[in-house]
């Protein structure tokens, strides 16, 4: 039987007042990085569910894993899950298609 699992995609912008804070760091080299960089550290160390409790998804009662994370000029495209799992592409999230839609309307 196969089982499922959990798959989850963040769009972050980084020009908003959220990815614009100053964050805590394990380094003082750390803390001269512009506020975009810090965040790409900040999702690499994990620390994704911990900023954004109430959106991050779980499998197994535990945090979905950052399998992946693109750097765009006004995004950070983060995509988690339980393992690497290929995403259906249909399915998936398209950033430029996204802002693309939004610019025209």
């Amino acid at each position: 039987m196969k089982t499922g699992t959990t798959i989850q995609e963040l769009l972050l912008n980084v020009n908003s007042s959220f990815c614009k804070r100053e964050w805590c760091s394990k380094s003082e080299q750390q803390q001269t990085l512009p506020p975009a960089e810090q965040l790409k550290i900040i999702c690499w160390d994990g620390l994704v569910p911990e900023l954004l409790p109430e959106i991050c998804l779980k499998e197994n009662n535990k945090p979905l894993i950052l399998w992946e994370l693109m750097g765009m000029s006004n995004l950070l495209h983060l995509k988690m899950g339980g393992h690497n799992e290929k995403l259906n592409p249909e399915l998936a999230l398209h950033p430029y298609i996204i802002l693309d839609s939004m610019c025209t309307n």
